[in-house]
């Protein structure tokens, strides 16, 4: 396995911009079994753990393959090399897609109990049944 170079010596002031550095830092961990979190990313670059977030987000939106893992202490970010890591990211957005659409589902009823109003959910389908990936067949 190829020597890395210490975290200590990252610093933002050594790329073009924070999410250049985000970016450098998860590009040395390709695959899930070597995902870093954003804890350790947030702590070595000396930025806001929801600033990772934002610009690990910004980052896929670019283009980048970038997979999260939510695997216990072993959980982070990581280069996505194989369609089954690309499958189980997937995953883990559609689960937390549904169960926003769920809530707004909810609030919507809420709101059209208490004041009689009827509003329109965020996507009508999503939320009142478990959404199945059609090339996986997972949640």
């Amino acid at each position: 396995m190829e020597q890395r170079q210490p975290y200590r010596w990252w610093q933002i002031a050594n790329f073009p911009s924070e999410k250049a550095a985000v970016k450098a830092m998860i590009s040395e961990h390709v695959g899930e079994r070597d995902a870093i979190s954003s804890a350790r990313i947030s702590e070595v670059l000396q930025m806001d753990r929801r600033r990772v977030r934002a610009l690990v987000a910004e980052l896929v939106t670019d283009g980048e393959l970038i997979g999260a893992s939510v695997d216990g202490d072993n959980g982070g970010y990581y280069i996505i090399s194989t369609i089954a890591e690309l499958e189980a990211s997937r995953a883990i957005l559609r689960a937390r897609a549904t169960e926003i659409f769920q809530r707004d589902r909810a609030l919507c009823a809420s709101w059209q109990r208490q004041h009689g109003q009827q509003l329109q959910p965020l996507l009508p389908t999503m939320g009142q049944r478990r959404d199945v990936c059609p090339r996986s067949g997972e949640l």
